[in-house]
């Protein structure tokens, strides 16, 4: 009697009560089957029930076949073969919540909730296998369906994402009702909802799902003459060179960071910020399983600090913009070393390099464009008295690399500033870069956190000169 006035009174108690072992499963169904039309949370007691009847190894068939109003053979499927979990966003008297289910391959097909029994038929039929499926709450739409086929054909998923939706015999998704609450929900319980919206076929969910890489196209752009709808278009163009590329939008849900970023000319003081900015949004995407496909339309000197932040850890694929079309030049995807690897600085093909003056600090004037820096570079670092051993840099082809793989130009930097650091101490480094933008962060990848030093970034507009964009050993700061 006493159990009885308990669950009557408060089923979660009830429930809790069974766990914690207060109340056995034979007492537990024998007390709910004497008041089942006065509790409103019948499905959720059959659920945890049959839930903690697994987790005891319960093997009394007669007892819990009864309850369920199935033979015993049948329950012996339920309790013994093995189950998948799956939880799903639902709308109960204008309140969303986390729903939670379990499925058991069965021989005959059974349901807690018999307003979705249709829809479980339909799954089945689907799947072309019988399954009990025990839902821990009343519902009456086929929402259902999408998670509990991906449980089944996914069983490794373990990520932090909900799935929603009825599905067709040809496994396209349904839209569900309720989106906004079911989203809300879902973000209450640090969940991310992924609806029709997002994917339109269970088959395109599972390839997603099951993808050990994921390549996902990332554009920046910093300048205050391009227009959002331009970055569009041009976002599109680099899209469409990425082989099986990710949804922009699913992605951009998973990672949390916007794949096309557009922010107005940098000044002087926006650039260790946005360097920060964006090796955050790169770390998203990699930390959320995929491989940047990136595109800066930006300053090299910006692109040389994004890359000594990410270093060489993690693969990328790095693209150069040029005539109106989006070219990959470097390809890290297979050997992430490879812009490590040192060579001989007298077998270098693509550059060569000139040393002069003395000093306690040393500074490297990279020329591969066509902006000859090594006049104003060498002003400026008499100007501020930078006491440096000066390297002037110079590609074989000056200002007419043709684009291609652009490997071998940075190992080649790589390797020549390696030399030079290994031959004698330096207190400080300095960077005057003329290079395409991809080389720069490639660059700044191999180099890593190098040593003390900075960036320059060139300023035509104030008499011809540089000024001090970054500072190495502040990146991380």
């Amino acid at each position: 009697m006493r159990f009885s006035e308990l669950l009557e009174n408060n089923p979660d108690y009830f429930i809790l009560a069974l766990k914690e072992g207060n109340i056995n499963i034979d007492e537990a169904i024998q007390t709910v089957e004497g008041i089942k039309d006065k509790i409103p949370s019948y499905p959720k007691l059959v659920y945890e029930i049959l839930i903690y009847s697994r987790d005891k190894n319960y093997s009394n068939c007669a007892i819990l076949s009864k309850f369920l109003n199935i033979d015993t053979e049948h329950c012996r499927e339920i309790l013994c073969n093995d189950y998948v979990k799956f939880e799903f966003p639902v709308v109960l008297n204008g309140k969303a919540c986390l729903a939670h289910g379990i499925a058991v391959k069965t021989g005959k097909l059974f349901t807690n909730v018999q307003a979705v029994s249709t829809h479980v038929e339909k799954i089945c039929r689907i799947l072309k296998e019988n399954l009990s499926v025990f839902f821990d709450t009343d519902i009456v739409e086929d929402s259902f369906m999408l998670p509990l086929y991906i449980a089944l054909k996914c069983k490794k998923h373990d990520k932090p994402w909900v799935f929603t939706g009825g599905l067709e015999e040809n496994l396209n998704i349904k839209p569900p009702a309720f989106v906004q609450l079911k989203e809300e929900a879902c973000k209450k319980s640090g969940k991310i909802l992924f609806t029709q919206r997002d994917f339109s076929n269970a088959i395109e969910v599972l390839d997603f799902l099951t993808k050990e890489n994921h390549e996902v196209p990332f554009l920046a752009s910093f300048s205050d003459k391009r227009s959002t709808e331009y970055l569009e278009h041009s976002f599109q163009k680099l899209i469409s060179k990425v082989e099986n590329h990710s949804k922009r939008e699913v992605f951009e849900k998973i990672s949390g960071a916007p794949l096309l970023y557009q922010s107005s000319s940098l000044r002087k003081k926006d650039f260790v910020k946005q360097a920060r900015r964006i090796h955050e949004i790169i770390d998203a995407i990699i930390c959320n399983g995929g491989i940047p496909h990136i595109s800066l339309l930006a300053p090299a000197s910006l692109a040389m600090g994004i890359g000594i932040m990410l270093g060489s850890q993690n693969p990328v694929v790095l693209y150069h913009y040029q005539g109106n079309e989006y070219h990959k030049v470097i390809d890290l995807r297979k050997d992430i070393r490879t812009i490590k690897k040192l060579k001989d600085i007298n077998s270098f093909k693509k550059i060569y390099f000139e040393q002069s003056g003395d000093g306690k600090n040393c500074a490297f004037i990279i020329q591969f464009a066509s902006h000859a820096p090594s006049a104003d570079a060498e002003e400026f670092i008499r100007q501020k008295k930078l006491n440096a051993v000066v390297i002037k840099i110079f590609h074989k082809n000056l200002g007419e690399i043709a684009t291609g793989d652009w490997t071998d130009e940075v190992n080649e930097l790589m390797s020549l500033t390696q030399f030079v650091k290994t031959k004698r101490h330096f207190e400080r480094f300095h960077f005057f870069l003329s290079v395409p933008v991809p080389i720069a962060f490639a660059f700044g990848m191999a180099l890593g956190h190098f040593s003390s030093g900075s960036i320059y970034q060139y300023n035509g507009k104030y008499n011809n000169s540089y000024f001090e964009a970054l500072r190495i050993e502040e990146l991380w700061i």
